[in-house]
Protein backbone atom coordinates (compact mmCIF):
# COMPACT_ATOMS: atom_id res chain seq x y z
CA UNK A 1 0.00 0.00 0.00
CA UNK A 2 0.97 3.54 -1.29
CA UNK A 3 1.65 5.95 1.75
CA UNK A 4 0.28 9.63 1.09
CA UNK A 5 2.55 12.02 2.98
CA UNK A 6 1.04 15.25 3.45
CA UNK A 7 2.96 17.73 1.74
CA UNK A 8 1.92 15.39 -1.59
CA UNK A 9 -2.00 16.54 -0.72
CA UNK A 10 -3.09 20.12 -1.68
CA UNK A 11 -4.00 21.94 1.44
CA UNK A 12 -7.48 23.96 0.81
CA UNK A 13 -6.92 27.58 1.58
CA UNK A 14 -10.22 28.83 3.15
CA UNK A 15 -11.75 25.78 4.38
CA UNK A 16 -11.70 27.30 7.91
CA UNK A 17 -14.22 30.37 6.39
CA UNK A 18 -16.14 27.56 4.06
CA UNK A 19 -16.31 25.39 7.49
CA UNK A 20 -17.91 28.81 9.50
CA UNK A 21 -20.50 29.92 6.46
CA UNK A 22 -21.91 26.50 6.90
CA UNK A 23 -22.08 26.84 10.58
CA UNK A 24 -23.49 29.96 10.37
CA UNK A 25 -26.30 28.74 7.75
CA UNK A 26 -27.36 25.59 10.41
CA UNK A 27 -27.31 28.09 12.72
CA UNK A 28 -29.91 30.28 10.99
CA UNK A 29 -31.64 26.40 10.28
CA UNK A 30 -31.72 25.68 13.58
CA UNK A 31 -32.88 28.98 14.61
CA UNK A 32 -36.21 28.32 12.04
CA UNK A 33 -36.81 24.70 12.88
CA UNK A 34 -37.19 26.12 16.81
CA UNK A 35 -39.56 27.86 16.18
CA UNK A 36 -37.90 31.17 17.55
CA UNK A 37 -39.35 33.23 14.83
CA UNK A 38 -41.98 33.59 16.56
CA UNK A 39 -40.79 35.47 19.06
CA UNK A 40 -39.24 38.30 17.00
CA UNK A 41 -41.20 41.40 16.65
CA UNK A 42 -41.30 41.52 13.72
CA UNK A 43 -44.02 38.48 11.81
CA UNK A 44 -42.18 36.23 9.10
CA UNK A 45 -43.97 34.14 6.77
CA UNK A 46 -42.52 30.32 6.27
CA UNK A 47 -42.68 31.47 2.45
CA UNK A 48 -40.32 34.01 2.43
CA UNK A 49 -37.90 32.29 4.48
CA UNK A 50 -38.30 29.51 1.52
CA UNK A 51 -38.02 32.08 -1.04
CA UNK A 52 -34.94 33.42 0.44
CA UNK A 53 -33.65 29.56 0.26
CA UNK A 54 -34.75 29.59 -3.34
CA UNK A 55 -32.75 32.52 -4.29
CA UNK A 56 -29.88 31.10 -2.71
CA UNK A 57 -30.03 27.79 -3.83
CA UNK A 58 -30.71 29.06 -7.55
CA UNK A 59 -28.09 31.15 -7.62
CA UNK A 60 -25.62 28.54 -6.56
CA UNK A 61 -26.87 26.00 -9.19
CA UNK A 62 -26.30 28.85 -12.29
CA UNK A 63 -22.64 29.35 -10.89
CA UNK A 64 -21.90 25.40 -10.55
CA UNK A 65 -23.63 24.07 -13.24
CA UNK A 66 -22.63 24.13 -16.82
CA UNK A 67 -25.51 25.49 -19.06
CA UNK A 68 -24.11 23.75 -22.33
CA UNK A 69 -20.74 21.03 -22.86
CA UNK A 70 -19.36 23.67 -25.16
CA UNK A 71 -19.01 25.88 -21.87
CA UNK A 72 -16.04 27.14 -20.36
CA UNK A 73 -14.47 24.87 -17.77
CA UNK A 74 -11.74 27.54 -16.18
CA UNK A 75 -14.58 30.10 -15.70
CA UNK A 76 -17.76 31.37 -15.24
CA UNK A 77 -20.00 32.80 -18.09
CA UNK A 78 -21.25 35.87 -17.98
CA UNK A 79 -24.42 34.76 -18.63
CA UNK A 80 -24.56 32.24 -15.26
CA UNK A 81 -23.27 35.57 -13.56
CA UNK A 82 -26.62 37.00 -14.73
CA UNK A 83 -28.85 34.12 -14.31
CA UNK A 84 -27.42 33.79 -10.72
CA UNK A 85 -28.38 37.74 -9.92
CA UNK A 86 -31.84 37.69 -11.10
CA UNK A 87 -32.55 33.97 -8.79
CA UNK A 88 -30.64 36.24 -6.19
CA UNK A 89 -33.59 39.20 -7.00
CA UNK A 90 -36.20 37.08 -7.61
CA UNK A 91 -35.58 35.25 -4.01
CA UNK A 92 -35.59 38.90 -1.82
CA UNK A 93 -38.65 40.11 -3.94
CA UNK A 94 -40.44 37.02 -2.36
CA UNK A 95 -38.37 37.48 1.19
CA UNK A 96 -39.25 41.10 1.33
CA UNK A 97 -42.61 41.56 -0.06
CA UNK A 98 -44.54 37.86 0.77
CA UNK A 99 -46.65 39.48 2.82
CA UNK A 100 -48.38 42.31 1.20
CA UNK A 101 -48.26 39.85 -1.84
CA UNK A 102 -50.67 37.53 0.07
CA UNK A 103 -52.78 40.33 2.04
CA UNK A 104 -53.59 41.75 -1.97
CA UNK A 105 -54.42 37.94 -3.12
CA UNK A 106 -56.54 37.51 -0.13
CA UNK A 107 -58.57 40.33 -0.42
CA UNK A 108 -59.34 39.85 -4.06
CA UNK A 109 -62.82 38.14 -4.42
CA UNK A 110 -64.18 36.09 -7.67
CA UNK A 111 -66.73 38.99 -8.41
CA UNK A 112 -63.93 41.37 -8.73
CA UNK A 113 -62.16 39.93 -10.39
CA UNK A 114 -64.47 39.33 -13.34
CA UNK A 115 -66.05 42.63 -13.11
CA UNK A 116 -62.24 44.04 -14.07
CA UNK A 117 -62.07 41.36 -16.81
CA UNK A 118 -65.68 42.22 -18.38
CA UNK A 119 -64.57 46.28 -18.38
CA UNK A 120 -61.35 45.52 -20.36
CA UNK A 121 -62.90 44.15 -23.16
Amino acid sequence: MTEVSRSSVPRRHGARRRAARAHRRHRGGAFWALGLQYHLPVALFNEQYLGLFLGLGLAGVFIVVKAHPAAPHDRVPWYDWAAAAAALGVGLYITILYPSLSYSLASLSWDRLVRRRSRSR
